[in-house]
């Protein structure tokens, strides 16, 4: 489901191959987990990093027959022999994941950003469960200004809008979008402070959202995204 709401269809015939390992019994349930995690971080990752898409239809149709474990050794081996193949094929480090998860405007990509955010919320460790159909995506800076959001982004709140409005420092999940909308600050925090969304929290001990803040928020982020899609090869 995850991979299908990313979008990614090339994937499909590394999916099929896989999954017959783990329904001839090749692969136990957690094994296969651990191989669609470590294939799902492969995509996510190259996304962030900008790496081109043109290759991956031939990586992934390639990815079964190079990944086969050593010496025919079981289907198990193939989590270690899969993750040495990604990692021949630009599967981007922490530092060049992280570079690019908090530069780029993932609220323009709909579904991918809502499960980004999902995910990162889920991270959060939370009891109490949380129904995502209920929610939306919500701009904390909006994408209108009002005099009261100009005066506290300061004399260059136009770069800072264009820099990062729909960037994941700036962006959460809420019930309340429609009656937030371009609201003060403050009174996004008060709504944010009794949400059940892990990731509102956050926003408990800040009193301005300006362009540290929104940086300082996605170098968070960041550091949990590179934990949720490791790579571990």
């Amino acid at each position: 489901r995850r991979l299908n709401r990313w979008n990614v269809s090339t994937v499909y015939p590394l999916l099929l191959s896989l999954y017959d390992d783990f329904a001839s019994g090749g692969l136990t349930a957690k094994q296969f987990a651990i191989l669609l995690a470590d294939v799902e971080s492969f995509v996510v990752r190259r996304f962030f990093a900008g790496v081109p898409t043109n290759r991956l239809a031939r990586i992934f149709s390639a990815a079964y027959r190079a990944s086969a474990p050593k010496n025919g050794g079981p289907a198990s081996g193939r989590m270690e022999t899969l993750r040495a193949y990604f990692a021949g094929q630009s599967w981007p480090d922490d530092t060049t994941f992280r570079q690019g998860f908090v530069r780029y405007p993932i609220y323009n990509e709909g579904e991918r950003c809502k499960l980004v955010l999902e995910s990162l919320n889920d991270a959060q460790g939370h009891n109490e469960q949380v129904v995502y159909d209920n929610l939306s995506i919500e701009h904390i800076m909006p994408q209108t200004l009002t005099d009261e959001w100009r005066s506290m982004l300061g004399d260059e709140y136009e770069r800072i809008r264009s820099s990062y409005l729909n960037t994941i420092g700036n962006l959460t999940l809420t019930g309340y979008n429609s009656e937030m909308r371009n609201k003060p600050f403050e009174n996004k925090r008060a709504v944010y402070a009794a949400s059940n969304v892990g990731l509102n929290t956050y926003f408990a001990g800040t009193d301005v959202w300006d362009e540290s803040e929104i940086t300082s928020r996605a170098d968070w982020l960041a550091q949990g995204a590179a934990k949720i899609w490791a790579r571990t090869a």
